[in-house]
């Protein structure tokens, strides 16, 4: 069974307000100082049929901060919207 499917199955029973399938990524990138910094990123993936066409989101997290951009259809949209720089 799609993941899409398991949202529709999960929003179908109606105890939830809001049905996300998350994809985890494991990222490094080099710091100012030219440390290698681990990032967290989150991909919020609603299905096809998010409310107001809003699929996707992402939360990227390293040393207790955290990064977010706005919510779209389009996952490159999400991505170019990432505050990066919120990750110090």
């Amino acid at each position: 069974m799609t993941p899409e499917h398991l949202i529709e199955k999960l929003r179908n029973l109606k105890l939830f307000t809001s049905v996300h399938h998350v994809t985890t990524f494991e990222c490094y990138r080099e710091t100012t100082s030219g440390e290698a910094q681990r990032v967290i990123v989150e991909i919020h993936d609603a299905g096809p049929n998010a409310t107001a066409g809003l699929r996707y989101s992402c939360v990227a997290t390293t040393d207790g901060k955290a990064a977010t951009g706005n919510s779209h259809a389009s996952l490159d949209v999400v991505l170019a919207t990432v505050h990066w720089g919120d990750l110090g």
